[in-house]
C-alpha cells in the first residue's frame, strides 16, 4: 500500500512539473520594433532607405526536458529499489516459515515432510511469478532439502536397519533426495529383509531426484 501511494505521488509530480515549466515566464518582453524608415536622402539621385526588424527566436525548452528526464530516472530507480526490497522481504518471510514448520512438526516425521513439501511448492510458484529471484529460491530450497534430509533419516530409522545399512541410507539422504544410482545401490543390498526392503524402496522411489 505504501509503495502504491508513493508511486502515485511520483507520477503526479511527473505530470505537474512539465506544466509548470511550460507556463509563460513573467518577464518583460520587448515589443516588436516597428520598421523604421529613415528620411530619404538624395545623393546623386540615389535614395537610401534603412529598415530594421527584430528576429523571432525559436527553440526547445531544455530546462523542461532535463527536468522530465531527471524525474523519469528517479522514478525508475525507486521502482527498482522497491521491487528488490519486496523480493528480499519475501525471502525472509519464507525462510522464517520453513524454520517454524520444521520446529513445529519435527516430532512427527510424516507430517513434517508433508508440510515442508507444501512450502516448497509455494515458493516454486513465487519464483514462477517473479516474486522471488533464482538466488533466493536456491537459498530456500537448500534449507528445505536439508530439513527433509533430517526428517527422512528419521523415517528410515523406523525400519530398524543394521548400523552399516542405515549409514549407507543416511549418506544417500544427505541432500534430502535419492539419486538413481543411490536407489539402485540400496536396492541391491541383500541383507535387508524382503518385507522391509519393499517398503523402504517404495519410500526411496518417492524421494528420488527428478
Amino acid at each position: 500500500m505504501k509503495f502504491n501511494k508513493l508511486l502515485v505521488l511520483v507520477v503526479l509530480i511527473l505530470l505537474v512539473l512539465p506544466a509548470t515549466y511550460s507556463a509563460p515566464a513573467w518577464k518583460k518582453q520587448s515589443q516588436p520594433t516597428q520598421p523604421t524608415q529613415t528620411t530619404p536622402t538624395t545623393i546623386k539621385e540615389i535614395v537610401i532607405i534603412n529598415n530594421t526588424t527584430t528576429p523571432q527566436q525559436t527553440g526547445f525548452d531544455w530546462n523542461m526536458i532535463g527536468a522530465i528526464i531527471a524525474i523519469i530516472a528517479v522514478l525508475v530507480s525507486l521502482i527498482g529499489w522497491f521491487l528488490t526490497r519486496k523480493r528480499s522481504s519475501n525471502t525472509s518471510k519464507y525462510l522464517d516459515e520453513i524454520n517454524q514448520t520444521y520446529s513445529e512438526y519435527k516430532g512427527n516425521s510424516d507430517k513434517c515432510e508433508m508440510k515442508l513439501v507444501e512450502v516448497k511448492a509455494k515458493i516454486e510458484k513465487e519464483l514462477a511469478t517473479g516474486k522471488i529471484t533464482e538466488q533466493s529460491f536456491d537459498i530456500l530450497d537448500r534449507r528445505i532439502e536439508s530439513y527433509l534430509g533430517n526428517i527422512r533419516k528419521g523415517i528410515v530409522n523406523k525400519f530398524d536397519l543394521s548400523p552399516e545399512i542405515k549409514k549407507r541410507v543416511d549418506q544417500a539422504l544427505k541432500d534430502g533426495k535419492i539419486s538413481k544410482e543411490e536407489y539402485e545401490s540400496i536396492k541391491n543390498i541383500k541383507e535387508i529383509a524382503l518385507n522391509k526392503k519393499e517398503r523402504l524402496l517404495k519410500l526411496l522411489k518417492k524421494w528420488e531426484k527428478d
